[in-house]
């Protein structure tokens, strides 16, 4: 298992930059959500970021902490994340 610091960088790119490509996508599609493994996957396949999950859930947290992204949960399954809509911040 790669830790932070084994982790490669994309050129030009830091490794732990992940939270504005995560807000940006989500912001562009404000009804798409994902697990953690599902936004890890589609930060390397499609972004081409080579990153670790503890890096994706340290944006996620941040995220949260800014109160961007929130959560919710099914009975017994994964941790959802998604954007908080407007009429959500508002309230």
């Amino acid at each position: 298992m790669k830790d932070k610091s084994s982790a490669k960088a994309t050129p030009g790119r830091p490794e732990g930059d992940v939270a504005p490509e995560i807000l940006g996508y989500l912001t562009k599609h404000p009804s798409a959500e994902d697990t953690l493994e599902g936004i890890v996957q589609w930060l390397i396949l499609e972004k081409h970021l080579q990153t670790t999950p503890g890096i994706v859930a340290h944006a996620l947290a941040q995220l949260i902490e800014r109160r961007l992204v929130t959560t919710r949960q099914g009975t017994g399954g994964p941790m959802i994340y998604h954007l908080i809509s407007h009429s959500a911040k508002a309230a």
